[in-house]
């Protein structure tokens, strides 16, 4: 990363302007047994409604938790708020539950059908949200959608444009366009630095084309893997290589992901609904834009009427959604508050430095290196390309690196203290020392626990026993309490209302 000395002079001038970066975390979970089996239960009805809640819903799986904080100025708000949903989650799971730790999952039904697909009840919203991912499950496996992480969203706030001297969403929208165009270029890594799978158990093996092969231990995995998730293992899309999105302005955004919300592709008109019964919400490549597996998306919220990508393309972009984070698992909320210094780092770095057009050849490298680094990326001989020619990961991480310590700098400077440069020296020395990552760590402890499920659960048992520590306030409880009543007569509601019949709201949904 080049840094732009027009931008960087500015902010490096009044550092205050990004005291206060916004950022939400959604953290997806999976609830296990005391065996280290998928749970195959419903959703807790002690939690709420999964399709009203405001924190605590489910993603692909009724066994598959997100929860999600509000958005907050500070990385340890957040944390917190993290936390105490935890807190009140772990209360109101079932007697030997618990929330499985790691990205890779725990134990599976070796039938992946038995996997237990969401569902959200009557309504129209409820019924589309469950018919979404059956055709997940159909079009990909049930067995890949159980792989969990962190979704980091992330954005400026006002003083940081007034800074830039920028006050149209036009303007706005170029800025984060570049920072997504450099967060492509060089996520390797955090997907280095980030990444928590490097095996799973061995009922993961839900490809017979896959790359990994069986570990000491009864683990599957590759022998320098970081980050699973993002291989060609986790979630990745044969269809979605059709797809050539540009992240050089919001109008080649828009147009080059329509054709994916609207064309039929081949194989996907096999799933036909019986009786009514919906496998899919429709045969194109994507059924909707959370479909599009990226490591970073533009959003924009809108109304619940109104496709994400209508609204991105009039109103452009609100905040990104940075998706290539793994759960840490030594981590009671699986994120610590360093992760998050070194995470708004990164995408300062992004701002603040130059970042040229893409261009089709460019995307095809961005892809190879994350593959390269996801599934090689501890092997000190590792090379990726950069700028069309090969280059040693941990020289190439230096000159990344280079515009981070800037960052860090300023946003010490901005928050009076030194943990943004802490964070950044801590990632530097794992650019050199491959052996202190995360996933080395994670490695590590796997072989010396003797299993990763066992590893995995008596992470899960210690995180249980640290929150309990420190339980929720007489407030915060009641708060909790009260959005489970909240959420269920909020979803009542929505089922005893007039609405139209199915077909006709689908048609309408899924309309580009």
């Amino acid at each position: 990363m080049k840094i732009d000395k027009k931008i960087f002079s500015r902010v490096e001038a009044n550092p205050s302007c990004v005291a206060e970066l916004n950022r939400g975390i959604e953290k997806e979970s999976l609830r296990c047994n005391g065996s280290g089996d998928l749970s195959l239960t419903p959703h807790p009805a002690g939690l709420g409604s999964a399709l009203t809640h405001s924190w605590i819903t489910t993603d692909f799986s009724e066994a598959q938790l997100e929860l999600i904080t509000s958005v907050y100025p500070k990385a340890v708000e957040c944390l917190d708020e993290l936390n105490d949903i935890h807190r009140f989650v772990w209360e109101n799971l079932a007697t030997g539950e618990a929330i499985w730790p790691c990205s890779m999952p725990c134990i599976l039904p070796k039938d992946p059908e038995d996997i237990p697909i969401g569902l959200y009840g009557s309504s129209n919203a409820g019924i589309a949200k469950t018919v979404y991912r059956r055709g997940l499950g159909n079009r990909y496996g049930k067995t890949m959608q159980m792989v969990s992480g962190i979704h980091y969203n992330f954005s400026f706030p006002e003083s940081f444009w007034q800074t830039l001297g920028i006050i149209d969403e036009p303007a706005k929208t170029s800025i984060y366009l570049g920072m997504m165009r450099n967060f492509r270029r060089y996520s390797w890594l955090l997907i280095y630095l980030f990444g928590g799978s490097p095996v799973a158990d061995l009922s993961f093996n839900h490809k017979e084309s896959s790359s990994l092969v069986e570990m000491a231990g009864g683990l599957l995995g590759l022998p320098f893997a970081t980050c699973l998730r993002m291989s060609d293992v986790g979630y990745v899309s044969v269809a979605q290589e059709n797809l050539d999105i540009s992240y050089n302005s919001i109008e080649a955004y828009c147009e080059a992901l329509t054709p994916g919300l609207k064309e039929t592709y081949g194989p996907y008109q096999r799933f036909k609904s019986v009786d009514g019964n919906y496998q899919q919400l429709n045969d194109a490549i994507l059924q909707i834009e959370n479909e599009f597996y990226s490591n970073i998306r533009p959003k924009r919220t809108s109304s619940s009427n109104r496709r994400p990508i209508h609204a991105l393309r009039e109103n452009g972009i609100e905040y990104l959604e940075v998706r290539c984070i793994d759960l840490d698992p030594f981590e009671a909320g699986g994120i610590s508050a360093e992760a998050c210094y070194f995470i708004d780092t990164f995408l300062l770095a992004c701002a603040i430095s130059k970042s040229p057009v893409d261009s089709p050849k460019e995307r095809s490298s961005i892809d190879k290196n994350q593959k390269l680094v996801a599934e090689t990326g501890r092997d000190e001989q590792l090379r990726l390309s950069k700028d069309g020619r090969p280059c040693l990961l941990k020289e190439y991480a230096k000159d990344v690196l280079d515009a981070c310590s800037a960052a860090a700098e300023i946003l010490d400077s901005a928050n009076k203290t030194r943990a943004y440069s802490r964070s950044f020296q801590k990632r530097f020395a794992q650019t050199r020392e491959p052996e202190i990552t995360l996933s080395a760590q994670l490695l590590d402890s796997v072989r010396k626990n003797g299993s990763f499920i066992d590893f995995s659960l008596d992470l899960a048992s210690q995180h249980l026993q640290t929150l309990r520590a420190s339980p929720l306030s007489k407030k915060q409880q009641e708060i909790y309490d009260k959005e489970v009543k909240r959420s269920l007569n909020t979803q009542t509601d929505l089922e005893q209302s007039p609405e139209v019949p199915f077909d006709k709201f689908l048609a309408d949904y899924v309309a580009v």
